[in-house]
């Protein structure tokens, strides 16, 4: 009977230090999560101003407000109703997040963006992704297709 008390006491403090660090993990990348939201928000509801606003002063200096529309164009993020971020990471005052963020069409596309923290604020690095035409037409979460081409055979009959 004291083994099962001990294994309860031990599954419920690694239940709770699991519990724990998915709250820090969460914690941490809230800031750079939510400045992320904004910012997304903005691109899709066609604010671009503000958007280009959040954006860190050196990608600003490499491209113009007009030039920024374009890419968000390019990349879909007009069409942007939602985001599902598959890997968040910070360290220190950079916070770098990928996964898919879903267009009012319900296109899946994959999104990556960097942010910095700059004054206690978030502002975006770089943003990056693939079109719709440059996305594979089967969609992120479908396997390849199997390679039905004929093979050489490894072991060729050799006359001895």
């Amino acid at each position: 009977m004291r083994w099962k008390t001990g294994c309860l006491i031990v599954c419920g403090g690694l239940g709770l230090l699991i519990g724990l660090a998915m709250y820090l993990a969460s914690t941490l990348t809230s800031g750079a999560t939510n400045a992320a939201g904004v910012f997304l928000n903005m691109a899709g509801q066609g604010h671009h101003r503000g958007a280009y606003e959040a954006l860190a002063p050196v990608y600003k200096a490499r491209l113009t407000e007009a030039e920024f529309k374009k890419e968000i164009v390019r990349l879909g993020l007009n069409r942007y109703v939602a985001v599902e971020w598959s890997s968040r990471s910070v360290d220190g005052g950079r916070a770098d997040l990928s996964g898919f963020f879903t267009t009012h069409k319900g296109e899946r596309l994959p999104l990556s963006l960097t942010l910095v923290r700059l004054n206690g604020q978030w502002k975006v690095l770089s943003l990056g992704g693939k079109t719709r035409s440059e996305k594979d037409k089967r969609g992120p979460d479908l396997p390849p297709p199997r390679d039905t081409s004929p093979r050489p055979d490894p072991c060729p009959s050799q006359p001895w």
